[in-house]
């Protein structure tokens, strides 16, 4: 994200109590820093990367401990550069990844949906 839309992410997210984003990487991080946010819902296709990476973030290692942080993490297969899969070979489970989020009893005032 470039510097005007990340202030412009923050200011969001401290208007935010409920926040989903599909993706998980700088934004996480940025949302829990925010303490009025009660609940964070990360949408994410790469277990790998958020085991490896995020959880290895204290503050997001602890939002998910303390179910502040709800993942979400939908197989898609193998992904390339943004996340987009690099075959059909999961393609049954492409609906979940924008649909998942929704069939929980939740109510987002604030989504965030990276595009590139």
């Amino acid at each position: 994200m470039t510097e005007k839309e990340l202030v412009l992410l923050q200011k969001a997210l401290m208007q935010s109590q409920n926040y989903l984003e599909f993706g998980s990487g700088n934004s996480t991080l940025m949302a829990t820093e925010i303490e009025t946010i009660r609940q964070i819902t990360v949408v994410e296709s790469d277990a790998s990367f958020w085991k490896e990476k995020l959880l290895n973030i204290p503050s997001i290692k602890y939002a998910v401990h303390t179910k502040r942080i709800k993942p979400l993490l939908i197989n898609i297969g193998t992904t390339g550069e943004w996340g987009y899969p690099i075959d059909n070979s999961c393609q049954k489970q492409w609906p979940l990844y924008s649909s998942l989020a929704f069939q929980e009893k939740a109510s987002y005032d604030l989504v965030l949906v990276e595009v590139v």
